[in-house]
């Protein structure tokens, strides 16, 4: 009898575990599946990247914000001015502070964001990029560099007239690169 109730003891715990296990796979093949129907990706390993850096359908509006975040940081600092130009740049595109992609957002420019962002950032592009017919491509692309430009030329020289950055023209350059491929 304490045989049998040791043995009922370890199949419940494994019983546990395995439910456990399919539970987790459930909300990610979930989740998987949210952010393929709002970013139109269906690469399994972008999604599962996308899972992994804690995104959601709510909050991959933020994404589409990283390359301004990342232009801003490039010096090491967010000036103010650069602050205001993301923020406007968000409201532009409709995410709200109190949103998901609001409150990411919010995180990155109090506090520099992983390194994996631009990584993060990048797969995502190429995945999306696959989804655009061209001359929306070549819009986007416009426009994101556009409202980089803004963010870098911000703070740049005499009373936000003026140069850009070294540190932040290299990020441009980067990101050029990446949108144009």
């Amino acid at each position: 009898e304490r045989g049998r109730a040791l043995e009922n003891a370890f199949f419940a715990e494994k019983d546990r575990e395995l439910l456990e296990q399919l539970k987790a796979q459930l909300d990610l093949s979930t989740q998987r599946d949210k952010l393929s129907a709002a970013t139109g990706i269906t690469d399994a390993a972008v999604l599962d990247e996308l899972a992994a850096a804690s995104l959601n359908a709510e909050s991959i509006a933020a994404l589409s914000l990283a390359p301004l975040v990342l232009v801003a940081w490039a010096d090491g600092n967010i000036e103010s001015a650069e602050r205001d130009a993301i923020l406007k740049s968000a409201e532009k595109s409709g995410v709200r502070p109190e949103s998901a992609a609001g409150q990411m957002l919010s995180n990155w420019l109090e506090e520099k964001p992983a390194e994996n962002l631009a990584e993060l950032w990048k797969d995502y592009v190429e995945a999306i990029g696959e989804k655009l017919p061209v001359g929306e491509k070549i819009k986007l692309v416009e426009q994101l560099l556009d409202r980089c430009n803004e963010v870098a030329e911000a703070a740049g020289g005499f009373l936000g007239l003026g140069s850009i950055a070294a540190s932040e023209k290299a990020v441009l350059d980067e990101l050029r690169t990446v949108l144009k491929s």
